[in-house]
């Protein structure tokens, strides 16, 4: 009884002291307010995508601010799902792991909204993608990460003048491992598998380059039989730190539907964001990125979605319900993974842009058509990141109705 009592007020004084902390935090806001424009932004530090995007999208928008009196941002954060994302954070913003609740005693006070920055909808990349486009990467590496990067690199067999590119899929290890307590399998569609990806790492092998497989957390691990020039670091000495490092200093990276996808946002790295569903989740942010998505399946009807179908149940603008895997079976909806080779010809796609190689004029045709039909419902469609041509050509079916021809 005495040893529940201990610990019941254990908590409670845990408590009181966030509660005077969030207290402290809006006290200060408003004595600073008069001299210094200040808002609480919150950060989701439990993912890694919005962890990393969110500050590098605020130094940008600080950056394209034209007006004389900046805003400055202190930052809430709930996790930490990499130190070394933490710290690299702490050198632009004091940045707080504490439970975003501050923010809503804000909204007691007159105005209380304008200190609040509104939540940054990174997984939607046409809302972000606007301020990624107009300035260049902020966030940067002190002259001691350079070297600890740069000595991995060596070790790994990987010179100053040689090239890599990195490659992940998604699969649920990684959330099962660091939250075990939720039922992941909701979104189980947005899942691939690492085999499908072998063709292209040979690929890169193949033009001299490296092929690294990221990833925190992973179910399947890389034969040895792929050669020296294919890297499943993922599976061996991951570190916090390297993830980072390696995405920013890529060639370019091949990702499938998953947030450290973010890392190579942040660095202004190409990637090809693969095996991509919905079609309104965490597109890319650039003209250089590209993205392909998986093909669905009607189950009764064998044959696939075309885009007018899909648009019609809102895999373009985000329908309730859309990223939950009841949802497709619900709708007798199968989703297929990106297939080797299709994989393969997405990652040719971008090492050759990358390269300058001009695309072949049929493919930027259905890329431009693909645009006007299902993506000028956003402002600046024109100006968003393209789908990928070689997956268009493959799949032009995709493109028209049974009255239309491409």
């Amino acid at each position: 009884m005495l040893f529940f009592l201990k610990r019941q007020l254990g908590k409670a004084l845990v408590q009181l002291i966030i509660c005077f902390l969030r207290f402290s935090i809006v006290s200060i806001l408003i004595i600073i307010r008069p001299f210094r424009m200040v808002k609480l932004a919150f950060i989701d530090g439990t993912r890694i995508q919005p962890f990393i995007v969110t500050p590098e999208y605020l130094l940008r928008l600080q950056a394209v601010d034209p007006s004389p009196r900046k805003t400055h941002y202190l930052l809430l954060t709930d996790g930490i799902c990499n130190n070394a994302v933490f710290e690299m954070i702490k050198r632009y913003f004091f940045c707080i792991n504490l439970a975003s609740y501050s923010v809503y005693f804000l909204l007691a006070f007159p105005r209380g909204k304008s200190w609040i920055q509104p939540f940054v909808k990174y997984s939607y990349g046409h809302e972000i993608a606007p301020i990624f486009q107009k300035e260049k990467n902020i966030m940067s590496f002190t002259a001691e990460e350079h070297a600890k990067g740069q000595a991995y690199l060596s070790l790994l067999g990987i010179g100053p003048d040689d090239w890599y590119a990195c490659f992940a899929n998604r699969d649920s290890a990684y959330l099962d491992e660091a939250m075990p307590n939720i039922d992941w399998s909701y979104h189980d569609y947005r899942d691939s598998s690492i085999g499908n990806y072998i063709e292209a790492m040979e690929y890169v092998a193949e033009k001299g380059g490296y092929a690294l497989r990221m990833g925190a957390k992973v179910s399947e691990s890389l034969s040895d039989k792929h050669g020296s020039h294919i890297i499943d670091y993922a599976s061996t000495n991951r570190d916090e730190f390297l993830d980072i490092y390696l995405f920013a200093h890529a060639k370019f990276a091949v990702v499938g539907n998953t947030g450290i996808s973010g890392f190579s946002a942040v660095f202004d790295v190409p990637y090809a964001f693969i095996n991509l569903l919905p079609l309104n989740h965490s597109e890319p942010y650039t003209r250089s990125d590209i993205y392909m998505p998986k093909v669905l399946w009607w189950k009764n009807k064998k044959r696939p979605l075309n885009f007018l179908e899909m648009r019609d149940l809102g895999f373009f603008s985000g329908t309730s319900g859309i990223g939950r895997t009841e949802f497709y079976q619900n709708h007798c909806i199968v989703p297929e993974e990106n297939t080797s080779e299709e994989i393969l010809a997405v990652t040719q796609e971008i090492n050759e842009v990358i390269d300058g190689i001009p695309r072949p004029k049929a493919q930027m045709k259905l890329q431009k058509q693909f645009k006007d039909k299902f993506r000028s419902n956003f402002n600046e469609y024109e100006k968003a990141t393209d789908i990928s041509g070689t997956f268009l050509s493959r799949h032009q079916e995709l493109m028209t109705t049974d009255n239309e021809t491409v």
